[in-house]
């Protein structure tokens, strides 16, 4: 998936994948579902981001419209900078290093960095109305994704160089689980790049500049957020 254009078709032979008797996954007919199916494609019609974000139109408009799907309120600024602070320990190496891969700094568009998206996870994930299951599979993915490198690899996922990252992602993205979780990062990471700035991910607007995206209007403002609004 190094720079949004390629999935391999390896096999996971070895690797337990979690929880295989009660796979991981959203209820029907929440938005998972049709970028699971774009993830899907790529195995047989790579594409670029641009273009990945392109075909993923229904799932902006939703994402950019509503709440969080894992919980129901989104962050602020303030909770995505202190979450950007504490992202040392297990599993938010391997997310970050495994958001830095799909989304790297390659010089087509914000790279995952750029769009705050793993600090915005983490605050999304601190919150405790945030989506249990989600997190359990946002978790147990990572330290999987983790294991596998291992096991391939004889290195952590986040310090081996992007062909080696390449070759255990292809290889996660192959299984069933490993595609759910896959679908989950991206679509929280989806989140993180079309939501407002004033929610603390897409700063600057930098994902809607790369889009060419005119945002809605009214925006929210600070103070008047869904966060805001929900307490009053």
């Amino acid at each position: 998936m190094t720079g949004r254009g390629s999935r391999g078709e390896a096999a996971a032979d070895g690797a337990s994948a979690p929880n295989r008797a009660t796979p991981y996954g959203a209820p029907h007919g929440r938005p998972e579902e049709p970028l699971a199916h774009l993830l899907t494609g790529w195995a047989t019609a790579p594409i670029g981001r641009r273009a990945l974000l392109a075909r993923a139109a229904t799932l902006a408009a939703t994402l950019v419209a509503t709440p969080p799907l894992g919980c129901f309120r989104r962050p602020s600024p303030e909770q995505v900078a202190q979450a950007a602070t504490h992202l040392d320990s297990p599993p938010w190496p391997t997310i970050e290093a495994a958001h830095n891969h799909l989304f790297p700094a390659d010089g087509n568009g914000p790279s995952a960095r750029d769009l705050h998206a793993t600090a915005y996870l983490r605050a999304l994930l601190d919150d405790p109305e945030f989506d249990g299951g989600d997190a359990d599979l946002l978790r147990n993915g990572a330290r999987w994704l983790d294991d596998l490198a291992m096991k391939r690899e004889k290195t952590p996922f986040r310090d081996l160089d992007p062909a080696a990252r390449e070759r255990v992602v292809a290889e996660v993205a192959a299984s069933g689980p490993g595609e759910r979780w896959l679908s989950t990062l991206l679509l929280y990471l989806f989140e993180a790049l079309l939501s407002d700035p004033v929610y603390g991910g897409n700063p600057g607007g930098a994902g809607w500049q790369w889009l060419a995206h005119s945002p809605g209007f009214p925006q929210p403002a600070p103070g008047r957020t869904y966060r805001e609004l929900r307490k009053a």
